[in-house]
């Protein structure tokens, strides 16, 4: 059904779809502001870092800060990068203030919160004197791929800049320094650095090795189809005479002296020279005498 402009039912739907999606653009400018200033307070990721070195020693040194002050440090390898594996380590410092909830293993306590110093009630991370060559240093046991490692400021108002100017190095196995950080954010109360690692090349293949010895030989297949008949042969040479046949014997008969004229034989009649027989043979090419 339609609706005219002027009509109040339509102008009243129109108005609670105009409120309903002004709501939601409220909503969702909130939570993305909300998400800006929370990682405005407490500090944006720096960016990746490629990191090939195994990595055992992290030293915090207090460089231009005023003091160096540390809450909480979390490390993370390679091999799990969901488990914080700085407890495991040990820390020692070049010196320690001593004031308020100052303690030198706070930092590895595994509290991973921003935390006061001024509570003398509960720990609250390293806090260093005022000497430049002031240090935390954590041994992590032995040497690991590293894939993140964060800091934690202190969370006592208008004490977070005074880390401001400290950074941290990382040291191999034999203790020497392959990577050094960025000075420490102003004001940020989480600092957090990612590591990764270069892919190894593709292995080369190596030279053909030499061949096997032969296996045993196979098994005789079947007989495969008959062929078709080939071409006719040459004529071969004429065989030689047979042996002679058995000897034969004669067989006399009464030939007449006349009409020997024909090539085949035929019989005669009977008469007394052939004692009557009338089936006597006779060749026509000789001559009977009566």
């Amino acid at each position: 059904m339609l609706y005219k402009f002027t009509d109040y039912k339509f102008m009243r739907n129109w108005k609670f779809q105009h409120w309903l999606l002004t709501l939601l653009i409220v909503l969702l400018l909130a939570l993305g502001l909300g998400n800006f200033f929370k990682k405005l307070i407490e500090g944006f990721d720096e960016p990746p870092v490629e990191l090939n070195e195994k990595i055992r020693y992290i030293t915090f040194n207090i460089g231009t800060a005023p003091f160096l002050v540390i809450s909480q440090v979390a490390v993370y390898s390679a091999d799990d990068p969901t488990t914080n594996i700085a407890p495991k380590g040990t820390a020692t410092a070049l010196n320690l203030y001593g004031a308020g909830s100052i303690s030198l293993v706070s930092p590895i306590d595994g509290t991973l919160k921003p935390r006061p110093m001024l509570n003398a009630s509960s720990p609250g991370g390293y806090h260093s004197n005022e000497d430049k060559k002031s240090y935390w240093k954590l041994d992590l046991g032995q040497a690991v791929q590293l894939s993140k490692i964060v800091y934690y400021n202190r969370s006592d108002v208008g004490y977070q800049s005074i880390s401001n100017g400290a950074y941290f190095t990382l040291q191999d196995a034999d203790g020497k320094t392959v990577w050094t950080s960025s000075n420490l954010r102003n004001g940020d109360l989480i600092d957090t650095w990612t590591f990764t690692q270069a892919k190894a090349p593709p292995p080369v293949p190596g030279p053909a090795g030499p061949a096997g010895p032969a296996g045993p030989a196979g098994a005789d297949g079947k007989m495969g189809p008959m062929g078709p008949p080939g071409p006719k042969g040459d004529m071969g040479l004429r065989g030689l005479p047979g042996p002679p046949g058995p000897t034969g014997f004669l067989e006399f008969v009464d030939l007449h002296k006349r009409n020997m004229t024909g090539s085949a034989v035929t019989p005669y009649p009977p008469n007394k020279k052939n004692n009557n027989r009338p089936n006597t043979i006779r060749p026509h090419n000789y001559c009977e005498d009566y």
